[in-house]
């Protein structure tokens, strides 16, 4: 048997030990006295959790719901759990406090300042610390649906549509973390990136949610903006070749140039000499880049050109009546 098989199969049954664990008392849950609600995924990265966590603080802002947001502070030098704090209400966003804090973790905190964000290694503790210091109605948990040792009380799981069957494959031959059987632990299932997929991508994944019986919801991904003249992107997510091919759609091939970097990569002054040699090489006029990645350019920016926002927006393309009772059922 090829090496990758035996351990992508060891990484499904790993997980399904963790698992079975907590589900028979051996390890114990940790429990909070607020609602907890877990965003998560069953691939090792870019399902689009951070705009759909953007999409429903925006939604519990907008019902004044208060909310607390959780998140690993990965790739950090956090050794506990921190709350994210700026010393006034309209601080900008800093380079040191993205990699201090995480870069999703703080560009929530940064946008919802009436929210408070706790991050650290542990999920469960940064929960701990956060009810106890905090007053709130609903606790949101970035990428909790693998963190077993705290308890949710929903368990909302993105897939993202574009994937195709091969890719729910355990790791390393595919993307999976845990087997598609692992979605009868969701309330709710959110189809991501409907508009990017292939129909039988799509249809693939309609039909995963039909067979466990589950509630699913459709979300368009549209990337908002508008340049003007020829220019860079420079991206630092999970998957960047999506970006890649949206913008090669929406682009002529020589008005814009991809530069990628790994998810979570923490720039240098380096980096963007790297880039403005680029633009140099092939004329480009103006350079954008997603909001989580600009927190940590703007201070290494020079200061003669213009960094530019280009913003995630979601459009739902179901009827979301089902998730907002769902999560108003926990706020009673």
């Amino acid at each position: 048997m090829n090496p990758l098989d035996l351990f992508s199969d060891f990484l499904f049954l790993g997980s399904k030990f963790h698992r079975a664990l907590y589900q028979k008392n051996i390890l114990r849950e940790v429990n909070i006295p607020q609602p907890v609600v877990s965003v998560g995924n069953l691939t090792v990265g870019g399902t689009g959790k951070t705009p759909f966590l953007d999409f429903w603080l925006n939604y519990c802002q907008q019902q004044k719901i208060n909310c607390a947001v959780v998140s690993r502070s990965y790739k950090t030098p956090l050794a506990e759990a921190r709350k994210i704090l700026f010393q006034t209400a309209v601080d900008a966003p800093t380079p040191e406090g993205a990699k201090t804090f995480g870069d999703e973790a703080y560009f929530l905190a940064s946008k919802y300042r009436q929210f408070p964000v706790y991050t650290g290694p542990s999920k469960s503790q940064n929960a701990q610390l956060a009810s106890q210091q905090e007053k709130f109605q609903l606790l949101w948990v970035d990428d909790g649906f693998q963190h077993y040792r705290l308890h949710k009380d929903l368990n909302w799981v993105l897939l993202d549509a574009t994937e195709t069957p091969e890719n729910y494959r355990a790791f390393p031959l595919g993307r999976a973390r845990e087997p598609l059987a692992t979605l009868q632990k969701a309330d709710a299932i959110f189809l991501t990136k409907c508009n990017w997929a292939p129909p039988k991508n799509l249809q693939f994944h309609r039909e995963i949610c039909a067979s466990l019986k589950k509630t699913f919801f459709e979300f368009n991904w549209q990337l908002d903006f508008s340049p003007k003249e020829k220019f860079l992107f420079v991206s630092g997510i999970a998957r960047p070749s999506q970006i890649t091919d949206q913008l090669k759609i929406k682009f002529a091939e020589d008005f814009c140039v991809h530069l990628p970097f790994s998810d979570h990569y923490n720039y240098q002054a380096s980096d963007i000499q790297k880039m403005l040699e680029k633009m140099k090489k092939h004329q480009l006029k103006e350079v954008w880049t997603t909001e989580k990645d600009f927190a940590k350019l703007i201070l290494l920016w020079p200061k003669d050109v213009i960094l530019n926002v280009a913003r995630v927006s979601l459009q739902e393309q179901s009827d979301l009546t089902e998730a907002r009772e769902q999560l108003r059922r926990l706020c009673l």
